[in-house]
């Protein structure tokens, strides 16, 4: 099973260059992450860093509309067996 951890790019707490704000909150793997500084970066010195994450994704992935379309049909089905019969067979002890 593949691996999705993520690394995002936190912004320096001061004079975050324009590069590095452009992709902050973004979620990259780890094995295409973004070398600090950027190709952009125009401080002299950057202060920017990472926060790493178990997975790239930031919510789950699963629709509460499908589950809740589920849980309708079921609740609208009825029960279509008849209380007197308990079996096919006539052993089985239903009346016959």
């Amino acid at each position: 099973m593949p691996r999705y951890d993520a690394v995002e790019v936190v912004p320096a707490a001061y004079g975050a260059c324009p590069a590095v704000l452009a992709i902050a909150g973004k979620r990259f793997l780890s094995r295409e992450l973004p070398k600090l500084p950027l190709p952009d970066c125009d401080k002299p010195h950057c202060e920017c860093g990472y926060r790493r994450h178990r997975d790239r994704r930031a919510g789950s992935r699963r629709s509460g509309g499908l589950q809740g379309a589920k849980l309708e049909i079921e609740q609208e089905q009825r029960d279509r067996r008849t209380p007197d019969i308990r079996g096919r067979r006539r052993t089985d002890g239903g009346p016959r």
